[in-house]
């Protein structure tokens, strides 16, 4: 079921074998902190892991969300899930990493996310809402 935007309303369950990891920031403005939380969910919808953190502070809401996935990916690798669906309510984070070059104020952070996404084999990003 989506919304008028296509989002999804709710959570959708991955394929099994697959750990979805949902993750939302916060970010108020440039001289706040960014704060981020993720999730992580079986095929069944059991919940496995979370975490949430401050994270330094960014000078708009979009790199915010990718020092944030940043955050998430790490924290992933280090747990060694190797086989991941990401949810995040920001369709302009899945857009910039989708087409890196048609964001070239981020391809520093972008060429990082790309990098730490190699790592993963399996790695798939899901625009759902966070309600």
């Amino acid at each position: 079921m989506s919304n008028d935007l296509g989002v999804p309303r709710k959570w959708v369950a991955p394929a099994s074998g697959i750990v979805k990891c949902n993750f939302h920031t916060n970010w108020r403005n440039d001289r706040h902190l960014t704060g981020g939380a993720w999730i992580t969910r079986d095929h069944r919808g059991d919940v496995g892991m979370h975490a949430r953190d401050a994270l330094l502070p960014s000078p708009d809401k979009l790199s915010a969300e990718m020092n944030c996935l940043l955050w998430v990916r790490r924290s992933l690798r280090d747990l060694w899930l190797e086989a991941v669906s990401i949810g995040t309510d920001s369709q302009r984070l899945v857009d910039s990493i989708q087409n890196p070059t048609r964001w070239p104020r981020y391809q520093c952070l972008l060429r990082q996310i790309v990098a730490l996404c190699a790592e993963f084999v399996v790695i798939a990003f899901e625009v759902e809402s966070r309600w």
